[in-house]
């Protein structure tokens, strides 16, 4: 099977990696030994406007995630410990940023 990729991701890749993306025989054996996450699905609003949930697999020894769209057979991005600061979970108050974790207090407005 060809594995596509983005253009996004290529930029990416090159960007946290400070190398040439891999090709479509790499990308299938990093999916394969990585632990899957979210299927991808397509689903649909109410008023019938339909969008994408993108495949996401972790690959705990490469310390990435791969987000696959397996309706276009295509990788569309890679995140790392090196994106931008995930953003605080609003529940939780939890977080993690380059393997430390963070707690926080909720400070939503309630009411």
């Amino acid at each position: 099977m060809e594995l596509k990729t983005t253009r996004h991701f290529k930029e990416q890749w090159r960007r946290y990696f400070k190398e040439k993306p891999p090709n479509s025989y790499l990308l299938l054996r990093i999916i394969n030994q990585s632990i899957w996450l979210q299927r991808s699905r397509l689903l649909f609003e109410a008023d019938g406007t339909q969008y994408k949930l993108l495949a996401t697999y972790w690959h705990p020894k490469r310390n990435l995630v791969l987000k696959v769209d397996w309706l276009e057979n295509e990788v569309v991005t890679v995140i790392t410990e090196k994106s931008k600061t995930p953003k605080a979970s609003a529940v939780s108050g939890r977080f993690e940023v380059g393997g430390r974790r963070f707690e926080g207090k909720d400070r939503r407005r309630r009411g």
